[in-house]
């Protein structure tokens, strides 16, 4: 389809086209961007086939490819998210409850604030209705120092001590009941007949497991009344571009995300 739009915008043949990585070429020298090419591309019709390239053809697929990012990541100089320092920028770091859904009963924080360099030790709500503490810092150690020198009795609500074969348990329970039907096609008896002769059944799990990415997860806002500037490692970054609106009190519509030019694995939202 891009092609197509191609080769009707510079009146030639499709044949006589080829692409490359993100662009189009043409047989008198021409060249076209996909991004220039999609809105006409969007309109032409659904081929109802399409020639499946030779694999002699072939630029990545069965061919051994070397990762960019390996070299900095094994010596160090690969630079994330966290390493970002900013003019007046202090640092939080938080402490999590020990299990889902646990709150805070009561804190004991003069020892994280006698820690020079803490500014601020605050309670503040996490997911699932859980809560943890934040300790503020002019440095990362500063803050880390003075969470680790907190006293904290924690109120499990009956949470403490699920293991994993309870959590599985619940797990099979749930898998084993009746879902939703969300759409209903063909013979279903016809199906129960050939799953009758030729049925296996086996069921393989695992433990929960922590998701820890190389890089510690850490967010950077700079904030300056009617507009943010964030830095963070997401997968989400329209539902984090929006939440952040939401907090600061900004407007979810004139909210901006911009590419962070930073080489690590992160984006920036501006919200403004």
């Amino acid at each position: 389809m891009l092609i197509a739009a191609a080769a009707e915008r510079w009146q030639v043949m499709p044949e006589q086209c080829r692409t490359a990585p993100s662009i189009v070429h043409g047989p008198n020298g021409q060249s076209a961007k996909y991004a220039e090419l999609a809105t006409e591309a969007a309109r032409k019709p659904v081929p109802a086939t399409a020639r499946l390239k030779n694999p002699s053809e072939f630029r990545l697929v069965g061919k051994k490819m070397r990762r960019l990012d390996s070299r900095p990541k094994c010596n160090g100089s690969l630079k994330y998210g966290l390493d970002l320092d900013l003019s007046g920028m202090l640092v939080a770091v938080v402490a999590h409850p020990p299990v889902f859904g646990a709150k805070v009963k009561s804190v004991d924080d003069k020892a994280a604030r006698s820690v020079e360099g803490v500014r601020e030790v605050f309670e503040i709500p996490l997911a699932r209705g859980a809560t943890g503490i934040a300790v503020v810092a002019d440095r990362f150690w500063s803050a880390k120092r003075g969470r680790d020198l907190l006293k904290i009795e924690w109120e499990f609500f009956g949470r403490r001590g699920r293991r994993h074969f309870a959590v599985m348990g619940e797990v099979q329970g749930t898998c084993r009941a009746t879902g939703n039907v969300a759409v209903a096609r063909g013979d279903e008896g016809a199906i129960e007949k050939i799953a009758a002769s030729n049925r296996i059944v086996a069921e393989y799990e695992f433990p929960y497991l922590a998701h820890a990415p190389m890089e510690p997860l850490n967010t950077t806002v700079r904030f300056g009344g009617d507009r943010a500037e964030v830095w963070a490692g997401s997968q989400f970054q329209t539902r984090d571009q929006a939440a952040i609106a939401e907090v600061l009190g900004l407007k979810a519509g004139d909210s901006h995300l911009s590419p962070l030019r930073w080489p690590a694995e992160a984006s920036a939202a501006g919200c403004r």
